[in-house]
């Protein structure tokens, strides 16, 4: 049989393995022998290797039986290098410290950004409803000013939406002219709207009250329309200016 053309330094191993004799072949355990001793030497040295040694010419009878096959022979895989392990390692260092650089730096960046984001702690007071009629905290004395007395006939009309407030403006007489906060409710739900304006041309009585002339619209429950000029007399009454004359 001619040896193979590319098994190189194989060659001796192969062809002593595919000899014609049977018994002349290598054993399993020469086999790895050999093997184990190509992996150890280097490539230049491996020029020939000796199977084992020659059998010496005795006569073997025929085997009898069947012929068992070499088992397959599985590739041995190149061991790996110390060089290639170290540059791994030296990079997996490298890359765990460059994240560890970032997620430094993005957590430092999330909370210096919250804390320049964070909405100051001082509250904003809620904007005061122009419905609801103003009140005057600190009592109130005489001469009464007639800019006062003319804004509160103006935010009694356009306050009837909160009849409690507006029934807080009135004085004596006027709450009279009424009868009750009840009957003074019932008056005012008539009126789908009410609204106030022009309070001017204020004047003064001898006893210190003034009279507020007002333009005065009533709107009904059906859309009708009523304007009216009004004349009201406001009073100081309790340390407040308060209305003291019919303002139906």
């Amino acid at each position: 049989m001619p040896p193979p053309r590319n098994a190189g330094q194989l060659t001796p191993v192969l062809m002593g393995m595919l000899g014609a004799d049977p018994a002349g072949r290598p054993t399993m355990k020469g086999v790895a022998a050999s093997l184990a001793y190509l992996e150890t030497q280097p490539l230049e040295e491996l020029r020939t290797v000796p199977v084992r040694p020659p059998a010496p010419d005795i006569p073997v009878p025929p085997q009898v039986g069947p012929t068992r096959s070499l088992p397959r022979l599985e590739p041995v895989a190149p061991r790996p290098r110390r060089s290639n392990r170290l540059l791994l390692i030296v990079a997996l260092v490298l890359v765990f410290a460059v994240a560890g650089v970032i997620t430094a730096m993005v957590i430092n960046s999330a909370r210096q950004s919250g804390t320049a984001s964070a909405p100051p702690s001082s509250t904003t007071a809620p904007p005061a409803n122009r419905s609801e009629p103003s009140t005057t905290a600190v009592p109130v004395r005489g001469p009464i000013n007639f800019s006062q007395a003319g804004q509160l006939v103006i935010d009694y009309y356009n306050g009837m939406a909160n009849p409690q407030s507006t029934w807080a403006m009135l004085g004596q007489n006027g709450r009279a002219a009424f009868g009750s906060q009840q009957a003074f409710e019932q008056y005012w739900k008539q009126y789908k709207q009410v609204s106030a304006r022009n309070a001017r041309g204020v004047t003064t009585n001898p006893d210190g009250s003034v009279n507020v002339p007002v333009d005065v619209t009533y709107t009904g429950s059906d859309g009708a329309t009523r304007p009216e000029h009004k004349v009201l007399h406001v009073v100081i009454e309790d340390g407040r200016l308060a209305i003291d004359s019919d303002s139906k």
